[in-house]
């Protein structure tokens, strides 16, 4: 820096690092409150380095897996430990890096009295303001108070809280839906472990459609198709908390399976809805072998009359996650695979359906129906 105060850059052509060593040097003066300029010029330095450190600068952001696991942090109350599996490991490093930030303290007792000694001067040089009286005739400031002002006040509240809650809960579905995908992502890698290991076939301990009923979760494992897709759990290739949905307020958050455990304990414990049959895996034609709970098992369980065509319950109707046999994975916002596949039914069932609906009258599932071609998707309990 030359002696008028501005930078002498480029003088020595290879002087970096005794250059930027003395430039730190400089700046730390400034900022302590070291010889140098007085005040008034050491301020004009200072906003100058300042606005040329924001000029070199690039805005930071956060990739969408970084964003979505922010999110389910903060609806966790900031706690990692209620964030899905999937995003939890990232969720522990915004912990950390958040926890570091608010450690940070000044830099020593010399820096912290010249902040003050700034601050108490520039306080000096305003004008205090008027200070509002408490009583100022019979009412004071309350007899200022009408009651439009309160009124206008609390409609501004009531439109305030119109406007958040809508945002909150649309950031909270979203936060839950990038959870149930990268739980699909997960369990999609789990399926080509296990079908590596076995000739290419999916997980199954029985064919859930040589007989029985395959909603009989936690009641007939040798029967019940919930089962099936408990052995990934079971056997090692993923961990039981990866196999449960945040929209499922009753899913089994466990990490690990109970010596002995075959099946889910119950129905209400599913959060995926898996193949009736045993599909091979990385079949180019994408049969759909896992998605959001089937509503219209659900319904059918019930006794209820069946809408073949409702969103999955996992994500408030909207739509549903799908992983297909290819190992991708989809947002549908309808069951409609294709206009002749609905994953939650077999072909025939949905047009026995649509006929009994025109007739005023209603079909009800027994939980034995089966696909009844290679390429059609039935997912189920």
């Amino acid at each position: 820096m030359t002696n008028d105060g501005h930078h002498d850059e480029g003088r020595h052509g290879g002087g970096h690092g005794g250059g930027h060593g003395g430039g730190r040097v400089r700046v730390h003066d400034l900022l302590t409150g070291g010889a140098g300029p007085d005040a008034e010029r050491r301020r004009t330095l200072i906003d100058v380095t300042m606005l040329r450190v924001a000029r070199a600068g690039r805005e930071a952001s956060l990739s969408t897996a970084d964003r979505d696991a922010l999110d389910a942090l903060v609806l966790g109350g900031m706690q990692p430990a209620r964030v899905p599996g999937a995003l939890r490991g990232r969720a522990e490093r915004c912990e950390r890096l958040m926890s570091l930030a608010s450690s940070v303290r000044p830099a020593g007792a010399d820096a912290r009295g010249a902040l003050i000694e700034r601050v108490m001067e520039r306080a000096a040089r305003e004008s205090a303001p008027e200070p509002i009286p408490m009583s100022r005739g019979v009412g004071g400031v309350w007899s200022r108070l009408r009651l439009t002002d309160l009124a206008a006040a609390a409609a501004v509240l009531i439109v305030g809280a119109s406007v958040m809650m809508p945002l909150m809960s649309g950031a909270r579905q979203r936060s839950m839906r990038a959870g149930c995908e990268a739980n699909l992502g997960v369990i999609a890698s789990a399926m080509s472990r296990y079908a590596e290991d076995n000739g290419g076939q999916l997980p199954a301990i029985t064919p859930s459609f040589a007989g029985g009923t395959w909603w009989e979760v936690g009641r007939e494992p040798m029967k019940s198709n919930s089962a099936n897709l408990f052995t990934l759990a079971r056997s090692g290739y993923t961990r039981l908390s990866d196999l449960a949905c945040g929209g499922n307020p009753r899913a089994c958050q466990k990490k690990q399976c109970e010596p002995g455990t075959m099946d889910w304990s119950c129905f209400e414990e599913i959060s995926y809805s898996y193949q009736v049959t045993r599909p091979r895996w990385s079949d180019p034609s994408r049969l759909a072998v896992l998605g959001d709970r089937s509503p219209v098992v659900i319904r059918a369980k019930r006794g209820e009359a069946i809408d073949p065509t409702e969103n999955s319950m996992n994500h408030g109707g909207r739509g549903q996650n799908v992983l297909f046999s290819d190992g991708s994975s989809r947002w549908l916002d309808t069951p409609m695979r294709t206009p002749e596949d609905n994953i939650w039914l077999p072909s025939p069932t949905v047009f026995m359906i649509e006929v009994k609906q025109g007739e005023g009258g209603s079909l009800r599932l027994t939980g034995r129906e089966i696909p009844t071609t290679p390429n059609d998707a039935f997912l189920a309990p």
